[in-house]
């Protein structure tokens, strides 16, 4: 479950990408859809610790902050459209399998 409680999110030059929006997800699959710079990759960089932010964001019933970035991170994770602009691999494969190697799964179960 996520839940998102009036988020803001300010880009430096006071360029806001995100105003007060509230939200909840349950569970399942969604979708994000909308315009370009509409702000989809702002919301989705947020939920895992990449921008600062206004507001309450909470998933799985953790409060998203400094102190509990890492537990978060165990939760949720992001993808990047771009492949140049992976983290750590330089394949979509290699960057989920990464992620997964560090909480201790078997290449079976990835």
């Amino acid at each position: 479950m996520i839940d998102i409680k009036n988020l803001s999110v300010t880009y430096e030059g006071n360029i806001r990408a995100l105003k007060n929006i509230n939200l909840t997800i349950d569970e399942g699959c969604i979708a994000l859809v909308g315009q370009n710079g509409s702000g989809k990759s702002t919301m989705l960089q947020t939920l895992v610790g990449l921008n600062k932010f206004d507001g309450e964001i909470m998933i799985h019933q953790i409060l998203l902050n400094k102190a509990n970035i890492k537990e978060i991170r165990q939760k949720v994770g992001l993808v990047f459209q771009n492949p140049d602009h992976q983290l750590f691999m330089s394949t979509i494969y290699d960057d989920l399998a990464f992620g997964l190697i560090n909480q201790g799964l078997s290449q079976a179960e990835i």
